[in-house]
């Protein structure tokens, strides 16, 4: 409700403001502004008289009212008006009495308490005029002049009628001093000050602070340059009244305030050049005469950085610190004594200001070069690549021979380029016994700046030649011939060619963007990244379509399953192999991904704080990698321990995204987090193993280091696992999570805002999805349920990391020596020696298995407790068919209980997937009690597997006879002897040795002797032509080579025994086709009879005989024998 006013009608303030819209011409404008101010001030003065005449509070706000109603009136005009920069004296006046009355009568409140007429309190200003404030603070002038002194106003105002110091009462007064200082939040170095102020010097305080808080809340550009303007001014300076130091507490919270503004406008181009602008300028004032004000621009500077790290490795901001810095060395050069005009800052609006004398002009550069190094070595540390781009972009740039701004960029980047890849991830105990030039990363820099200099160079004279068309041919070229040599060169000079083309060329870009990946080696990918750091750094206008290209190309890499995304190569169980087989581990080449994704998880760190564009595109990106599904047979990422240092790196640039600000609380948010904790997830579907021989040291220590971190991140998760802070619950799909379109996006301003434009409407139908398993209404309609269900899984995350943590850190340091310790080392395995309790380790099981029967399947392995191994086979058993293809999991469906008490679910079995030949055995053992179809499964997974597999199981195979009350096991041998003829005689010679219990041959096995002989009289029986001749042969051939021991025996040890060594392997013959036990899969050729050496030490008289073999395998020599046996026929 506006207060009745008898001064002004209400079709005065409605003529006054049509003539404030209508009217043109700014001189007319100004005239009007200059009366309508001028009404202001004389309605206040009346007002303050009316209130000292008639205390009632009525009369008092009928007063004031008489002001507010011009409020609208003055902000319709000053908003036709640009911003007044030097106004003339007599509306200097104006709006400084404007914003004094403004202040007493509380219209600069929103919501106004009180004023300071007559003291009284005020609740009924409109919010109108309060907006109309704000719009007159836009465009209003500063509180100072140039052509009056600060002492002169002061006396001015407190002879004004209004502001007189006897107008006010001492309560009055002390309550206006502790508002200030409650604006002010209190600050101990002026409050002393302000408790002496008048009352005239407090009001002017209060309106500077008013008036400077709302132009930095509500101006369009939001910038802080005025407080600078009151902090320069030389009056405010020399006041007696050190009205100085209020002013810079003022100016303390004014550049909080704008700090809060410019958080929360939008990440993108104009707000960077926003910031870019205000670091500029304040890199300007760092170097001011005065040294109050320096120390204000370095305490600003810092808390901006604190504010936005990223202006540490802003392009623009470091190249205009290092500009400067070469304008002050180069006033070190000039007489100090004579007048110069002030240096222009390049690049900037700005001018420096030069000391009087050549000593404070030197201390100067002193102190700035010092700043210029903590910058660097702080934009470094944060983001090292891109930093060493962009001074390697700055030292590309021509200059005079002596320039201080390139000599620090190099020395910087030299001295705080970190230490080397190779040398990153070892223990400091190791760092500390190398030189400088091993462990230094410096070469990276000399390197960038040398390639960009040589081949923009190389570019620039093709371009002059009209021959540069053939670039792209050639590197295309080098695709086809897969050459790594030729392609480096081919890519820097297309790159180089990019950014010497003004505009956007879409083929170059694309070709800069794919190369890599369509190369995808090791070379080519660190080739690329140098390309790109390189036109993200010369060309910024070319960074969101750079992303664009750069994520489709991730996707081809995902789509033509390369490196990090390539199936794994089946690997030959050791337990199993088989003739031709090669046990060789076999990792995935995830190298070039490796380099990758150390880039992106920088563009991350970049992105989060500068541009929302930038990180819709790479959330769209880790979407469209990071699959919902857990354990399948094809998992979207290799499972492989090679790769799980690469994973994890990039499973942490989503957690960066979802631990900062940057995400809106949307379903993305909440669909990237579960991406994220599926795809760690799915890892350990995988049986656990060690790394690989070819696995370096320092790859494997760079690879727990990464793990440690993020598990630590992992680990801090849970403050970010809050309703408030996650969001979109309310429109998540409660049958299961949403996927995400796979394809690159554009950015988030060329879509409705509203919308997030990552998600399909089509729920998964995989059971993946935790929360659609359990009361799914009620999570519905609690969303705080969803947070706990996240916990769980993150629990589970965390136990399973620092399991495998622990594991190679073992396989790194299994003596634990002291050098070899990692950091965090500690904490995580103090967070694991925590005692877990037996409802825990259910509950993880129970979760797991709703998540993926595979991972449940996984944990005994990782966990050696009997708890999960009993909780795991009760749920094998209740669901057999969610993991009858995982053979893994039949030993908890075919345990020794259940086999005995003859479950149901044992028929399963019969169709499980097969095992390794020495886990079938074991079901012919007294580790199991028999059952016939624990034999059958055995059986036939004995039978799928080659002859030469079974051959090195024959020990065990006649041992199963002993419990294969069945016969299973013994029509099995009967049946593999038919198809092999060298299984036979080695199933013929073990039943030998085994159906006797003593060396003599002498004492019969009970168990074994019956059904052995069965065996062997049912091979032998079953031979005919070629396979008994090459049965007689063989033993006949092995016979008189064991027979030589029997022959030697009577002969005393020495001369003699050798003697009749060596006559009576004269008397054998090697026979075609024949070959020794030990090694089936050579030909005997031919005996050395020279070779035999009776032993000296053994009861049975054994020799030694050399042979000559060849080596043909066992398959082979088995066609070959039997192909010559049945030649004749």
């Amino acid at each position: 409700m506006v207060p009745t006013d008898k001064h002004v009608s209400q079709p005065v303030i409605n003529a006054l403001a049509n003539m404030a819209a209508q009217l043109q011409g700014e001189t007319e404008l100004h005239d009007l502004l200059v009366r309508l101010l001028e009404l202001f001030v004389q309605l206040g003065l009346e007002a303050k008289r009316a209130s000292e005449k008639a205390m009632g509070s009525q009369k008092a706000s009928s007063s004031a009212g008489n002001l507010g109603v011009l409020i609208p009136v003055l902000a319709t005009l000053v908003r036709r008006l640009p911003p007044i920069r030097n106004p003339r004296p007599r509306l200097h006046k104006l709006f400084r009495d404007f914003w004094l009355y403004s202040v007493v009568m509380g219209f600069t409140v929103q919501d106004s308490r009180k004023s300071f007429s007559g003291g009284l309190m005020h609740d009924i200003w409109p919010v109108e005029w309060y907006e109309g404030v704000k719009e007159i603070a836009i465009k209003s002038p500063l509180l100072i002049s140039s052509q009056t002194s600060l002492a002169s106003e002061m006396r001015e105002l407190q002879h004004t009628s209004a502001l007189r110091n006897d107008a006010v009462s001492l309560t009055e007064l002390q309550e206006l001093k502790t508002q200030i200082l409650n604006y002010l939040e209190q600050p101990q170095d002026v409050s002393a000050i302000i408790r002496q102020l008048s009352f005239a010097q407090c009001t002017y305080l209060l309106s500077v602070y008013k008036l400077e808080m709302l132009r930095v809340q509500n101006q369009e550009e939001t910038s802080f340059h005025a407080m600078f303007e009151y902090l320069n001014d030389p009056a405010i300076q020399r006041d007696k009244y050190n009205m100085w130091a209020c002013m810079n507490s003022v100016g303390e919270r004014v550049f909080a305030s704008f700090l809060d503004v410019m958080a929360h406008k939008p990440k993108n181009t104009a707000r960077e050049r926003e910031l870019e602008g205000h670091a500029q300028f304040l890199l300007v004032h760092f170097n001011s005469p005065h040294k109050q004000i320096r120390r204000v621009a370095d305490k600003f500077l810092s808390q901006m950085v604190d504010r936005f790290p990223h202006i540490l490795w802003n392009a623009t901001v470091l190249t205009t610190m290092l500009d400067i810095l070469q304008l002050l060395s180069e006033s070190l050069q000039q007489n100090p004594n004579e007048v110069y005009p002030d240096l222009r800052v390049p690049g900037t609006p700005y001018c420096l200001v030069l000391q009087d004398t050549t000593e404070a002009r030197e201390t100067t550069v002193k102190d700035f070069s010092a700043r210029c190094e903590g910058i660097i070595e702080e934009a470094m540390k944060w983001a090292p690549a891109t930093t060493r781009s962009h001074l390697a972009e700055y030292l590309t740039r021509p200059a005079p021979a002596h320039h201080t701004g390139l000599a620090l960029a190099l020395e910087a980047g030299l001295h705080f380029a970190g230490p080397s890849p190779q040398a990153a991830p070892l223990a400091a105990a190791t760092l500390s016994k190398l030189p400088e030039c091993v462990k230094s990363n410096s070469s990276e820099l000399v390197t960038a700046v040398a390639l960009r200099c040589l081949y923009s160079g190389e570019v620039r004279g093709l371009q002059a030649a009209g021959t540069d068309g053939q670039l792209a041919t050639q590197l295309k070229a080098t695709w086809t011939r897969k050459d790594d040599a030729a392609h480096s060169p081919a890519l820097l000079r297309v790159t180089a060619q990019l950014i010497s083309t003004p505009g956007l060329d879409r083929e170059l870009l694309h070709l800069v963007a794919w190369s890599p990946a369509i190369m995808f080696t090791e070379p080519a990918m660190r080739t690329g990244i140098q390309c790109w750091e390189w036109v993200l750094s010369a060309r910024p206008d070319l960074e969101i379509s750079f992303l664009r290209e750069m994520c489709a190309a991730w996707q081809y890499t995902i789509d033509k399953r390369l490196g990090l995304f390539s199936e794994q190569e089946p690997e030959v169980n050791p337990l199993a192999v088989y003739e031709g087989c090669s046990i060789e581990a076999k990792p995935p080449f995830v190298a070039p991904h490796h380099l990758w994704v150390q880039f992106l998880l920088e563009r991350v760190e970049i992105a989060r704080y500068r541009s929302r564009d930038q990180v819709d595109l790479l959330c769209s990106l880790l979407h469209s990698t990071l699959s919902f599904s857990v354990g399948g047979e094809r998992g979207a990422m290799t499972r492989h321990v090679a790769a799980v240092g690469t994973r994890v790196r990039l499973l942490t640039c989503g957690l960066i995204l979802l631990q900062s600000d940057v995400l809106p609380k949307t379903q993305g948010k909440v669909a990237l987090r579960e991406r994220i904790y599926y795809a760690c997830l799915d890892y350990f579907c995988g049986r656990p193993r060690f790394p690989c021989p070819e696995q370096s040291a320092t790859t494997l220590r760079e690879d727990i280091t990464v793990l440690i971190r993020f598990w630590q991140n992992m680990h801090s998760d849970k403050k970010y696992l809050k309703t408030s802070m996650m969001g979109g619950f309310n429109q998540w799909n409660v049958a299961g999570t949403r996927e995400v379109a796979s394809s690159a996006r554009p950015p988030a301003s060329e879509f409705n805002p509203s919308v997030t434009g990552w998600f399909n409407t089509v729920p998964l139908t995989s059971n993946n999805s935790t929360l659609s398993r359990r009361s799914a209404k009620h999570r519905l309609a609690n969303p705080d349920v969803y947070v706990k269900d996240y916990i769980k899984k993150r629990n589970l995350i965390l136990a399973l990391l620092a399991a495998e943590i622990e594991r190679l850190l073992t396989w790194h340091n299994p003596q634990n020596r002291a050098e070899l310790h990692m950091a965090g080392e500690e904490n995580m395995a103090a967070w694991r020696a925590q005692p877990i309790s037996e409802k825990q380790w259910h509950d993880h099981v129970r979760l797991a298995w709703d998540i993926s029967p595979t991972l449940a399947v996984m944990l005994p392995e990782r966990f050696k407790d009997e708890v999960i191994t009993r909780e795991v086979s009760r749920q094998v058993r209740s669901k057999p068919l969610a993991v009858c293809r995982v053979p893994e999991a039949l030993q908890y469906l075919t345990t020794p209980e259940h086999i005995v008490n003859d479950i149901i679910e044992l028929s399963h079995a019969l169709t499980w997937a097969k095992l390794p030949p020495v886990r079938a055995l074991a079901y012919f053992s007294r580790q199991y009690p028999p059952h016939p179809i624990t034999a059958q499964y055995a059986v036939r997974v004995l039978s799928s597997y080659p002859s030469d597999t079974v051959l090195f199981y024959i020990p065990q195979l006649v041992q199963a006879v002993r419990y294969d009350t069945m016969g299973f096991i013994t029509e099995f041998i009967k049946r593999a002897c038919a198809k092999s003829q060298i299984l036979a005689h080695h199933v013929i010679w073990n039943i030998e040795t085994n159906k006797f219990r003593d060396e003599e041959g002498l004492v019969k096995d009970a168990d074994l002797y019956e059904p052995l002989e069965n065996i062997r009289n049912a091979i032998v029986s079953a031979l005919s032509g070629p396979a008994k001749a090459f049965y007689e042969r063989e033993f006949s051939f092995f016979e008189k080579i064991t027979n030589v021991s029997a022959q030697i025996k009577p002969f005393p040890k020495g001369p003699a025994r050798k003697e009749a060594c060596l006559k009576e392997l004269r008397k054998i013959e090697a026979q075609e086709g024949c070959y020794l036990p030990p090694i089936p899969d050579c030909r005997v050729l031919a005996i050395d009879y020279n070779s035999g050496t009776p032993m000296q030490s053994a009861a049975k008289a054994p020799y030694l005989a050399r042979f000559r073999v060849e080596r043909c395998g066992i398959n082979e020599l088995e066609q070959q024998v039997m192909h010559v046996l049945d030649g004749p026929g």
